[in-house]
């Protein structure tokens, strides 16, 4: 008799950063079809070479570090920590066709381009980068110097949904978080379930061979669906071509006197400041709203924060009075995980 449970063959962790971590089984055929949608959609071929920073048990570092150069044959440089003054370098001696990671990544590998004067890095097959607070900024900058990066989207639970491809329109490269990778399916719906419209903003649903088996602890499993859906907790839109746009998470959701609204867009706005080098933005208490933006910035050179200049800023770019954080504070670095995302509940510690 065959089991209708496909079998496990890794147990990988969630990042943990707004809750803590879960376990989260994937089968053969469920880690290794995100490999065989990647190679195609992202042009991969035998003579690449790629380079990693993420830990091989991350999904990213699974996913890129072993499934991607055993399903195209192309060869990987490893190194355990990401250094962005030993990349620049690595991608030069060793000729790097691709390497992936998050707006951390890209933004501290451009202030080391400058610092050394190279003018451009042309990566043949790109840059696939993603996760939450990943300003359009940066992918400019980045695409402007050869960089080429291909905005994706994805989770542990069901890696690489969504990506844009080297040959999508440059505005959708930029500015969307890509469309459905090959056999995934996204639709974005309401708090009662209900499908919504093109353009409208609601929970996205996530499907396809790549979607994880169960958790490990199963009194998580109510986020996998009927039909083979999984409720991702991400905010987003789909355009009429079918790119999604993540807009924030359900839990990084501040709840100001009623109106609710996401730490994202705050995030994604201050990223663009000249003198803003991180940023994270969460919800902090407020004794008669309930809640409030704060917002924690790490600074480029020795400039003192002002946060007058800074509210100014985001005021003159049409934010709205209520969304402008009042309370700043000034980090030497944000917490984050090995794999680069910041670990808001130290913030909120």
């Amino acid at each position: 008799m065959v089991s209708e449970t496909p079998e496990a063959a890794l147990i990988a962790f969630t990042s943990g950063t707004t809750s803590g971590a879960k376990g989260v089984v994937h089968s053969s055929a469920t880690f290794l079809s995100v490999a065989d949608a990647m190679v195609p959609a992202c042009g991969m071929r035998y003579d690449d070479v790629g380079y990693l920073s993420a830990p091989l048990a991350h999904a990213a570092g699974l996913v890129w570090g072993v499934g991607i150069p055993m399903a195209s044959g192309a060869a990987v440089v490893l190194r355990d920590t990401w250094e962005p003054e030993a990349a620049l370098k690595d991608f030069q001696v060793h000729s790097v066709t691709y390497s992936t990671g998050p707006a951390l990544f890209l933004s501290e590998l451009l202030d080391a381009m400058k610092r050394h004067g190279v003018a451009k890095l042309p990566l043949r097959t790109g840059f696939p980068t993603g996760g939450s607070g990943l300003p359009d900024s940066i992918i400019e900058s980045a695409d402007e110097v050869g960089l080429r990066p291909l905005r994706g989207y994805g989770m542990t639970e069901c890696p690489m949904t969504a990506i844009t491809r080297p040959f999508d329109p440059a505005a959708k490269r930029r500015y969307t978080d890509g469309r459905a990778s090959s056999g995934s399916e996204l639709k974005v719906v309401s708090s009662d379930g209900a499908e919504m419209a093109r353009g409208d903003e609601g929970e996205i649903l996530a499907r396809g061979p790549q979607r994880a088996v169960r958790y490990l602890d199963a009194t998580d499993d109510e986020a996998f669906l009927d039909g083979g859906w999984f409720r991702t907790g991400d905010l987003g839109r789909l355009d009429e071509s079918g790119f999604v746009r993540v807009t924030g998470r359900l839990k990084d959701i501040i709840n100001r006197g009623g109106e609710k609204f996401s730490a994202l867009e705050i995030e994604s706005l201050l990223a663009a400041h000249p003198d803003v080098a991180e940023v994270a933005v969460t919800a902090v208490p407020h004794d008669r709203f309930g809640e409030q933006p704060a917002a924690f910035v790490v600074l480029r050179g020795t400039s003192p924060l002002d946060a007058a200049a800074l509210q100014q800023f985001l005021s003159a770019r049409h934010l709205a009075k209520q969304k402008i954080p009042q309370i700043w504070h000034v980090m030497d670095r944000l917490p984050r995980t090995a794999s680069g995302k910041v670990v808001k509940r130290q913030l909120l510690e």
